[in-house]
């Protein structure tokens, strides 16, 4: 990060929100197609926050998620997707 700070962003990303979040909420089934891949840097996660309305204010959010039981429908626009363009997850 000395040299380029966006590249510690990406490794912060992937580890505090991505698999913090896949560690703390998911199944054992998505712990294991995924956590491994993204802790050993062969996959990296993306992390979308911020909405067209709303920026980052996660307070204003906009989005939705309906629980169907087995999965969820997810309604809602994001933009500035942080490692978008490269992530496998």
């Amino acid at each position: 990060s000395k040299v380029d700070n966006s590249c510690s962003v990406i490794v912060s990303v992937n580890n505090s929100l991505v698999c913090w979040g896949l560690e703390t909420y998911g199944n054992e089934e998505q712990k294991q197609k995924y956590l491994t891949k993204l802790c050993m840097g062969e996959w990296i996660g993306a992390f979308c926050l911020s909405e067209p309305e709303a920026g980052s204010d996660a307070t204003s959010q906009r989005t939705t998620a309906i629980d169907m039981g087995d999965h969820y429908i997810l309604n809602g626009t994001k933009n500035w997707i942080t490692n978008g363009g490269s992530s496998k997850v």
